[in-house]
């Protein structure tokens, strides 16, 4: 017959598992050294036959190998040691719940996808968590990093909002990029550019609306690390500038990159237009640079959604 958990299933060194356990909605499926995933964790999203509720890995020097068939995490799942290595050919990895990493995670070219409807947290312990490609799908909820993320291929952003915090999200390649097509990063978004012509764009927002910021490079002689945040609300320091506080876009953008350089650059700016002032007509904006004093740069483009 079938084999119930309604408790915690350890798959040790010299064990297997025969067809797939029925899995109750509290289960953990816990992994003590290295295997090829079998018959004890199958395909499927929700909690049941041969799907656990949280997946741990205590591997100790060992691998667990993924599958080349996409496997859900419906509830948490734990890296406490060894290594969780994803399919080499086939295979991504959704996960429900919250991820933590205390071991070492080898992506393979393969997705982790943070799926479901209720805040999850990423976090790897020591360290910053690497992923080859991230997506966010999500129809409520959001995700949060409990350390820094760094992405070598892409970042899919297709629903809920990814949150920083005090953290960074980098992508650390020259060809890495974001795919977008809803929510955003709030808090610190990093990506690291080449040389020549670039244009850059910076899929980030917060107080739960978008607020993407792009720039152009004119050409890039040396390349580095752009960063770029943006910040509901007015400037801290808007009572020194010329500009009417009751009429402005209510939030500001920080751009910085300090070891890139370039022979000119332009900026665009889209402000949620939810959060104009009332009565502020955007194709009259100015935009202004603090950098320990303001200046207005020259302005180009002006349209109801943007300034350059």
């Amino acid at each position: 017959g079938e084999i119930a958990i309604t408790g915690t299933l350890q798959r040790e060194p010299g064990g297997s598992v025969s067809g797939g356990p029925v899995y109750g909605a509290s289960s953990t499926l816990r992994y003590l050294g290295g295997f090829t995933v079998g018959g004890e964790w199958g395909a499927g999203a929700t909690v049941g036959a041969g799907v656990p509720k949280n997946i741990t890995i205590t591997a100790g020097a060992g691998t667990v190998t993924m599958p080349s068939q996409d496997r859900y995490v419906t509830g948490n799942l734990t890296i406490e040691s060894g290594t969780l290595a994803l399919g080499p050919v086939a295979g991504n990895l959704l996960v429900r719940g919250n991820w933590t990493n205390s071991g070492t995670l080898v992506p393979n070219d393969r997705t982790v996808v943070m799926v479901g409807t209720a805040n999850q947290t990423v976090t790897r312990t020591t360290g910053n968590e690497t992923f080859d490609i991230f997506q966010i799908v999500k129809s409520a909820g959001d995700v949060s990093l409990g350390s820094n993320i760094d992405i070598t291929k892409r970042l899919f952003l297709n629903g809920g909002d990814l949150i920083t915090g005090v953290h960074t999200l980098s992508l650390t390649s020259t060809t890495a990029y974001v795919v977008w097509s809803a929510g955003h990063v709030e808090g610190t978004l990093r990506k690291l550019i080449g040389t020549g012509p670039k244009n850059v764009p910076f899929e980030i927002g917060s107080n739960n609306r978008d607020a993407f910021l792009g720039v152009s490079f004119g050409s890039v002689s040396t390349g580095g690390y752009v960063t770029a945040t943006t910040t509901s609300g007015d400037h801290p320091q808007i009572a020194s500038t010329t500009f009417d506080p009751n009429l402005t876009a209510n939030r500001f953008w920080t751009l910085s990159a300090p070891s890139v350089t370039f022979d000119s650059a332009a900026v665009t700016l889209y402000p949620d237009p939810a959060d104009l002032d009332p009565g502020a007509n955007p194709l009259t904006f100015e935009v202004g640079r603090w950098a320990g004093g303001w200046t207005n740069p020259a302005m180009g483009l002006v349209t109801d959604t943007s300034a350059t």
